[in-house]
């Protein structure tokens, strides 16, 4: 697991173990389905659609899972009680054939509100993605994004394909931003993540039109704005594309936007407790 676990305690199959224990983990450094779900005063923030795209994507490669919805849930629930740790986030890993799991807190970077206000810098990465609305652990792909966007200063790598259309970010999803309008990759070209779906549910409530189509590097500069999503980002304006600049910041469709989106956090825990 690369000492992706952090805090004291661990959940393998229904046991708790020490993150320190590294003989209990490193099995588990292989594609496999997974899940990260953010807990916010100890309610895991929109569980049932995280879930749900779990189950989906252990449909997609083949696998069946051994934990129940409810059962996931309580071990959460328990997870965050032997680490008196409420508010993070918990990555629910499972083996290559859906028989044996581990769940525990991972290693998370949330945005300062600087990073809000200035936005961040991304570059473009050609890659080509099988089965990218499945959820699957790719430590060696993982591992040279990440090389490869540090060597350039980004906090973020755009993910282009081998017809050279951005489809996504290597851990979130994109919107692009022209005339009061978001721009996306269609679904079946991207992993659908939960906040792009709570990001167009707000955007219909504020009559701001979405349309899914392929995004060619040749447009790019076109946009107005660009924006990731991501379950630890929330939204998050992004300024420059390698050499391109972007206005997101003062983007009143993205502050819009975001200001709609922290609202529903708000309220799902509220209504959770």
């Amino acid at each position: 697991m690369n000492n992706e676990a952090i805090f004291q305690y661990l959940i393998h199959d229904g046991e708790v173990y020490s993150t320190a224990d590294e003989s209990i983990v490193k099995s588990m450094n292989k594609k496999s389905v997974y899940e990260v779900i953010r807990a916010i005063d100890a309610v895991p923030l929109f569980f049932e659609e995280h879930i749900d795209r779990l189950y989906k994507s252990a449909e997609i490669i083949n696998i069946k899972l051994c934990l129940t919805k409810q059962k996931i849930k309580q071990l959460m629930a328990k997870l965050m009680s032997v680490n008196n740790e409420f508010n993070s986030n918990i990555k629910l890993l499972f083996s290559e054939d859906g028989a044996s799991y581990f769940l525990y807190f991972m290693h998370t970077f949330y945005p300062s509100q600087e990073m809000y206000k200035k936005g961040i810098h991304t570059v473009l990465y050609d890659v080509v993605r099988y089965n990218p609305n499945a959820k699957v652990n790719d430590y060696q792909l993982r591992k040279h994004i990440k090389e490869y966007r540090l060597e350039r200063a980004a906090f973020e790598a755009l993910l282009v394909n081998k017809h050279k259309n951005v489809t996504e970010g290597s851990r979130s999803n994109i919107f692009f931003v022209k005339d009061k309008t978001l721009y996306t990759a269609p679904n079946r070209k991207v992993l659908i993540g939960i906040t792009r779906n709570k990001v167009i549910e707000h955007a219909k409530k504020l009559n701001i039109k979405v349309i899914e189509r392929d995004i060619s590097t040749r447009e790019l500069m076109s946009f107005e704005g660009v924006f990731m999503t991501s379950t630890s980002n929330d939204i998050l304006p992004i300024t420059s594309i390698d050499d391109l600049l972007f206005e997101s910041v003062q983007n009143t469709t993205i502050e819009l936007l975001q200001n709609a989106y922290l609202n529903g956090i708000k309220e799902y825990v509220k209504g959770n407790k």
